[in-house]
C-alpha cells in the first residue's frame, strides 16, 4: 500500500487538486504509523508509554480519514 499510494496519486495528480494532496499525505501518514507499529515507541515515546492504543487508534483513523478524502479527491 504505501508503494502503490504515491503511484495512484502520480498518475491522477492533474484532476485530484489540493483535496487529493491532502488526501494523499493524510492516507500516506496514517498508513507509515500502522506500519510501523513495531516502532511506534520510536515515533512517539510519550504516547507509546501512556497508551499504546490510542496510538495505533489515531494511525487508523489517519489511514481512514485520508483514504476517504483521496477518494473524493479522485472521484472529483
Amino acid at each position: 500500500m504505501l508503494l502503490g499510494l504515491p503511484g495512484l496519486y502520480a498518475a491522477q495528480r492533474g484532476q485530484m487538486g489540493r483535496l487529493g494532496l491532502a488526501g494523499f499525505l493524510t492516507a500516506f501518514t496514517g498508513t507509515y504509523l500502522i506500519a510501523v507499529t513495531g516502532n511506534f515507541g520510536f515515533l512517539a515515546p510519550v504516547l507509546a508509554k501512556q497508551s499504546p492504543a490510542v496510538g495505533l487508534g489515531c494511525a487508523g483513523l489517519s489511514a481512514l480519514a485520508g483514504t476517504e478524502t483521496l477518494g473524493r479527491g479522485c472521484f472529483r
